[in-house]
């Protein structure tokens, strides 16, 4: 990808972002993650997503801000850790999520899956925070790796149908709004 590329793009999509996400690397991840798309449909696919993506900074939560607060304002962090491990030689962050210490079905029987949401977007800008930090130290993009330890999740069939409906479509909210993010 080309700092060509990355120019067209910024000037395509200049009004659907805040200063905190006009990055490099942040632009980046978008054309990486429409590489599929012929170039015009790639950008117009960008600038669809980004323009939704404005919409959802310009919300009342302050998404461009919510990194800087404390993690452990949402109830719902005390039940859900998730460990920063280091950086690696390569340029990611690796994070640990212990699953089996967490319980997903209390979690969901306790917390509306908007507060769910509006917890993990939390972790998920932290997420970006740290990397834009390591981006802007190295001049490299980066990444982050996300280790998932299962051990001890216990088989149920609501844990199933957690993961089938609202654990399922957090992850997609997730994965469209940090695309290329996790290596």
């Amino acid at each position: 990808m080309s700092s060509e590329e990355v120019a067209e793009l910024r000037s395509l999509v200049a009004s659907h972002l805040t200063l905190y996400y006009d990055t490099h690397f942040n632009l980046l991840r978008w054309i990486q993650a429409m590489i599929y798309y012929k170039i015009s449909a790639r950008f117009a696919e960008i600038e669809y997503k980004l323009y939704n993506l404005g919409i959802s900074c310009a919300c009342a939560w302050e998404v461009d801000l919510i990194h800087k607060t404390d993690r452990d304002t949402h109830p719902l962090h005390k039940y859900w850790p998730i460990t920063v491990a280091g950086v690696t030689e390569s340029n990611s962050l690796v994070l640990v999520e212990q699953s089996g210490f967490i319980d997903y079905e209390g979690i969901h029987d306790h917390f509306c899956l908007t507060d769910i949401v509006k917890a993990k977007l939390h972790d998920a800008e932290s997420v970006l925070a740290r990397i834009m930090e390591i981006e802007k130290e190295t001049g490299k993009q980066a990444y982050a790796i996300l280790v998932i330890d299962s051990e001890g999740v216990p088989y149920s069939k609501k844990l199933v149908d957690l993961m089938l409906g609202p654990m399922n479509c957090r992850s997609e909210f997730m994965l469209q709004h940090y695309v290329e993010l996790v290596e």
